[in-house]
């Protein structure tokens, strides 16, 4: 079962154009300061690695989305300054790696797989364009379904929040 987009709020978007020339994922953030609820404790434990691979995983479904423009990670070159070009990001507010044999040996919801981000769409010159959150859980697939399955798919709903804000400015 697949998660969902939850709903996005559009904010100035005159700065931004209609297919960007450039895009820059930033590394999602995560609050290690703030941990007062069981979600925001597991998004806080998740490995550096992980966020790497979120990361790497927007990057390539950018890519094949938006197949006429760069597509860049925040710690290496940059986009232009400029409403030509959108900085991806966001804040992770849970995260559970999940279980592969629970899901699959026992199922009801056990060992589900779970990312949930406020994620935010900014012109490159700075200025918000959209927020919204995403969440995408894993309670079954095949054998259990994969990690990097999961992590592909919440890729693929950051891009599809990225077309939904850019067709609805």
């Amino acid at each position: 079962i697949k998660g969902i987009v939850l709903g996005f709020a559009m904010l100035a978007s005159a700065t931004a154009s209609a297919q960007p020339n450039c895009f820059q994922v930033a590394l999602f953030t995560v609050d290690n300061e703030n941990v007062d609820t069981e979600e925001e404790a597991r998004a806080a434990a998740i490995p550096e690695h992980r966020l790497l691979q979120i990361q790497n995983a927007i990057v390539n479904e950018l890519s094949a989305s938006f197949t006429n423009a760069k597509v860049l990670v925040s710690e290496g070159e940059k986009c232009p300054e400029s409403g030509d070009s959108l900085l991806v990001g966001g804040k992770i507010t849970d995260f559970k790696k999940g279980n592969k044999a629970l899901r699959y040996l026992v199922g009801f919801g056990a060992g589900a797989q779970k990312v949930q981000v406020m994620v935010s769409l900014s012109s490159g010159d700075g200025k918000l364009v959209a927020e919204g959150e995403i969440i995408d859980r894993k309670f079954a697939g095949l054998i259990g379904g994969s990690e990097q399955k999961g992590i592909k798919d919440f890729a693929e709903k950051v891009v599809a929040f990225v077309k939904q804000s850019l067709a609805a400015k």
